[in-house]
């Protein structure tokens, strides 16, 4: 038996798969098992799978959900330690997996898990960071910042843990499983020493309904969160973000594919900030909402407002 199972959810991603399994195949630690839980990918997903050394469960497109189809590996999965890790991660470094069962086997009984860092660049995914010790959080950090307590884009875990508290099926399953122990006084870990690859390779309009549905999820459920509660409540802000990213946007020619990935997720994740702060302010009115920061925003000079741009290269 495994020591470790990883599930990898899938749906039309071949050449993010590919990279992925190759990925796990340079890995210095190799006691693990790989599950792939596809979602109906007509790609050419599940005929890669069939040919790799991994276990494939496919679902049908209607009955996906995050958490469902990870709580699908697990229960097909013989690890004690259960990892996920998104097609789209790429574990440059062959030291990365192998850090993550390190940490989580000397991490304390209290610790639920360990997750890494995401990177747009290749160079940094194989770079160790100035301070790689370990990040312990708790329900006090969480309670400031909703999505900080864990990312199932990469992430290991004890089974105990998911057989106790399996994974939701609502969007941000992650956090909320996560949530569930820390409220208890448990903590995670997150680990800047564990560096993946987070690869972009959808249209620009997957990852803004991506992030907006994302920070309406977080905010409904922890309205109390200093964050994403400020960004979606305070209107000025939002209006400041929507002349940032259309003035950074005008740079590259308003053509997403000029992007780097980093700007690209950057881009994104700005508008669907300003989507979602219209929806939150505005209910069902949003769209007004959302034309009147547009006019506020882009109506007069940024001098007249008092406003700058934080940085000529952007992010």
């Amino acid at each position: 038996m495994k020591e470790v199972s990883l599930v990898i959810r899938t749906w039309n991603c071949r050449s993010a798969l590919e990279a992925c399994l190759g990925c796990l195949r340079m890995q210095r630690f190799q006691d693990f098992e790989t599950v792939v839980v596809d979602s109906g990918s007509t790609d050419g997903t599940q005929e890669l799978a069939k040919g790799e050394n991994v276990r494939l469960i496919c679902l049908s497109r209607e009955l996906f959900t995050y958490g469902g189809a990870l709580n699908r590996g697990f229960e097909a999965s013989r690890g004690h330690l259960l990892g996920a890790l998104s097609a789209h991660s790429l574990l440059l470094d062959p030291e990365a997996l192998g850090r993550m069962v390190e940490v989580l086997r000397g991490a304390d009984e209290r610790v639920i898990g360990v997750f890494g860092c995401a990177v747009f660049d290749d160079a940094l995914a194989h770079a160790l960071p100035p301070d790689p010790r370990p990040i312990r959080v708790t329900a006090d950090l969480f309670r400031k910042r909703a999505n900080a307590a864990f990312s199932n884009s990469c992430s290991l875990f004890r089974r105990a843990f998911w057989e106790t508290v399996p994974f939701s099926t609502q969007r941000c399953e992650d956090q909320i499983w996560a949530a569930h122990f820390l409220e208890r006084g448990l903590a995670t870990l997150q680990l800047p020493a564990v560096r993946y690859r987070y690869r972009l390779d959808r249209p620009a309009r997957y990852y803004i309904q991506k992030h907006r549905l994302d920070y309406l999820t977080l905010y409904h459920l922890w309205p109390q969160a200093e964050w994403p509660r400020m960004e979606l409540t305070n209107g000025s802000h939002v209006r400041y973000r929507l002349w940032c990213i259309v003035h950074w946007l005008r740079k590259s020619g308003w053509r997403w594919d000029r992007l780097k990935d980093e700007q690209k997720w950057f881009a994104a994740g700005e508008i669907g900030l300003i989507l979602a702060s219209a929806q939150v302010r505005g209910g069902r009115g949003w769209g007004a909402v959302l034309a009147a920061d547009c006019l506020r925003a882009l109506g007069s000079s940024a001098r007249r407002k008092g406003w700058f741009l934080p940085s000529e290269k952007w992010p």
